[in-house]
């Protein structure tokens, strides 16, 4: 059962896919096309539903391998439904990537998105990445970004603020959101998916999200998942929206600084 709230819960459907991990390059491309269809479908049947997607390699991917599929993404990003994240060719390892190459990974990949899509990616998407340098604020502003969403540490790893503003050395600052609990669903029962939004309801930030998604193992969102959703919509104010979105609502909300 979900507990009574009067918090509002800001759905992030997401994906970000590794797009090598433990697999052939085919079987990459196959997983991400599969997902990316998936989605569309998905996008189609539910007009409200919105969708946050990062990686420009595998929009390349998309755009070599099913012109069809790359049209309606384009649709979709044209509507404001579809939004484009992460601006790097793919996710990397900010740890032990050095500073060149996450320069160039944003150059290029945000090149690529502007050309295609017409949109200046600024939001930074690391959900997946194990540490995070703290020079990377003044790399992300470098190139353009002002926000930085990542999962690591988590919460029982640290104390870290969900919601803050990241300065690096030399005075550069990005606003960065740490995913409450994870970005990955999947292999889960429906008492287990309302017990995780009962949790969101009742801690995390005023203005909590809920990241909704299979993450870097392909399929993006469910239907029984989206179903479920809806069912808990009817007692509590649940809705969908891009992570630009969601930072629009929080621009104003008093966040430390570190």
């Amino acid at each position: 059962m979900l507990s009574k709230s009067k918090k509002k819960l800001y759905v992030i459907a997401n994906s970000h896919m590794d797009p090598v991990w433990l697999w052939s390059r085919a079987s990459g491309r196959s997983t991400w096309l599969n997902t990316m269809h998936s989605v569309v479908k998905m996008m189609e049947r539910h007009p409200e539903m919105k969708f946050s997607c990062s990686s420009t390699a595998l929009y390349r991917y998309v755009e070599e391998c099913s012109p069809s599929l790359f049209a309606n993404i384009r649709r979709l990003v044209c509507e404001g439904r579809w939004e484009i994240v992460g601006g790097w060719e793919v996710q990397a390892d900010t740890i032990v990537s050095d500073t060149e190459s996450l320069l160039r990974q944003g150059m290029s990949g945000k090149e690529y998105i502007q050309e295609k899509f017409g949109v200046d990616v600024t939001i930074g998407f690391s959900a997946d990445a194990f540490g995070h340098s703290a020079h990377l604020p003044k790399i992300l502003k470098a190139t353009g970004f002002t926000h930085y969403v990542f999962l690591r540490p988590m919460s029982h790893q640290g104390n870290l603020p969900l919601l803050f503003d990241w300065r690096s050395e030399d005075g550069s600052q990005v606003r960065a959101l740490r995913i409450f609990d994870t970005y990955n669903i999947q292999n889960i029962g429906k008492e287990e998916f309302l017990d995780r939004i009962n949790m969101h309801l009742e801690n995390g930030l005023p203005h909590q999200t809920l990241f909704l998604g299979t993450g870097d193992h392909g399929g993006g969102i469910y239907e029984t998942h989206y179903q479920w959703l809806q069912e808990a919509a009817q007692s509590h104010d649940i809705v969908f929206l891009t992570l630009q979105e969601y930072f629009d609502v929080v621009k104003d909300a008093p966040i430390p600084c570190i």
